[in-house]
């Protein structure tokens, strides 16, 4: 099984190459450097990238259920909508980001605890899956 998409890398350095001014040489370091790192969390500190990572892992186990859920359902603009979530959310390299996102979803289940509305497990991952979907269109 191949590891990297070698189609997908030649299309970002050519990409690289006419939008950034870049020559292919370089271009092509780049995306591969961009393909290698993909997913993983770099910015910030250890203690935040430990965190984030914590949050990365619930929120795609959030997106998968949806994704299930949709899927049982036969929402087919919900699934589109979440496989394009779940490719998105490993270009997220910023710990600040997912903590962000947390504190966001902490301040909205608060809310909804205190106004006594409980969910069950499906709808509180639609619900969040809805929420990561949303900061994802914000940033992308």
């Amino acid at each position: 099984m191949k590891k990297y998409n070698l189609s997908n890398i030649m299309k970002r350095a050519w990409e690289l190459v006419k939008k950034a001014g870049l020559c292919i040489s370089e271009g092509l370091k780049k995306a591969w450097k961009e393909a290698k790192h993909m997913g993983e969390i770099t910015k910030g500190s250890v203690k935040q990238i430990a965190w984030a990572q914590d949050i990365k892992d619930g929120v795609i186990k959030a997106l998968n259920l949806s994704l299930k859920l949709n899927k049982e359902s036969e929402n087919n603009y919900l699934v589109s909508i979440r496989e394009k979530n779940l490719v998105d959310i490993e270009k997220v390299n910023e710990a600040k980001w997912f903590i962000n996102l947390f504190l966001t979803a902490k301040e909205n289940y608060k809310a909804e605890i205190c106004f006594g509305n409980y969910m069950t497990k499906e709808e509180l991952a639609e619900d969040y899956a809805s929420l990561v979907s949303s900061k994802l269109m914000e940033t992308f």
